[in-house]
């Protein structure tokens, strides 16, 4: 899914990019509530503020919307799809902690 939404070229049909993001907003959700809670118990812990500005960002990100145009929506399917990738990564990081 992450790799669609980051496929480059034209952008799919406007349908295709909300399905996209639904699914997006769907893993987010599940991954920074995770990735809170491993913040929310790792105070003091190397690198923390900018994780926890990172996390902020993307609860904006998930509340843009995509947007009237096909562009706009292609780039917000992308945001989320990079957020979405990042959050995978913390995760996988604090498993192997």
């Amino acid at each position: 899914m992450i790799g669609r939404a980051l496929c480059p070229g034209p952008p799919p049909p406007y349908d295709e990019l909300v399905v996209l993001e639904q699914t997006l907003l769907h893993l987010i959700t599940g991954l920074w509530a995770a990735a809170h809670e491993t913040e929310r118990r790792g105070r003091g812990t190397p690198g923390r503020e900018p994780r926890r500005a990172r996390l902020e960002a993307i609860r904006y990100q998930t509340a843009v919307g995509l947007g009237d145009g096909l562009m706009s929506a292609q780039m917000q399917v992308r945001a989320l799809a990079r957020e979405c990738q990042w959050l995978l990564d913390q995760c996988s990081a604090e498993v192997g902690r």
